[in-house]
């Protein structure tokens, strides 16, 4: 009686071996060969308009100081100071109407134009034409325009969660 712990491979079983992973290998390529025009399909074709402005969006349920203007372009004097709104930018739109999920979803406030209260940082060098905020001294208007979105996964913020479905 011999121990199967000292059993070495025969050539029988190095083949079974080989025909087995081949098998499982050529059902992979096959099935990802059978999924590709799925995967990696050409892209669809959008329908719609894409605006590159910001638009108001609405807040959840909730009645807003901009919900008469959702779907409408965001204008400098429309805030006041301190008032906030969301937006979205280059947003698609269909016959007029925001697809929601589309665009890069932002928080526009007009804040205090005093630099105590928002300094640009001096540490990051701009594109030429890029601004971190709109800022007309003659009218005395501050306008920033936030992101509110995790620049990670793109996740909703938790604040930004808690408002969106209505139990804030």
């Amino acid at each position: 009686m011999t121990d199967e712990s000292d059993r070495r491979w025969t050539r029988r079983d190095w083949i079974k071996a080989g025909v087995m992973i081949g098998a499982s290998a050529g059902a992979g390529a096959l099935t990802g060969i059978a999924l590709s025009p799925t995967l990696f399909g050409p892209p669809s074709e959008v329908e719609g308009e894409i605006r590159e402005s910001l638009v108001y969006t609405p807040w959840a349920d909730v009645t807003t100081w901009w919900s008469p203007h959702v779907g409408q372009e965001i204008h400098v004097m429309d805030f006041g100071e301190w008032q906030g709104a969301s937006a979205v930018w280059r947003g698609l739109f269909r016959e007029g109407v925001w697809v929601r999920g589309t665009g890069y979803p932002v928080l526009v406030i007009r804040v205090k134009r005093e630099d105590e209260f928002f300094r640009a940082p001096t540490d990051v060098t701009l594109p030429p034409t890029y601004s971190l905020y709109y800022d007309d001294p003659a009218r005395d208007i501050r306008i920033v325009a936030l992101f509110i979105r995790c620049t990670h996964l793109c996740c909703w913020s938790s604040w930004q969660r808690r408002w969106r479905c209505g139990r804030g």
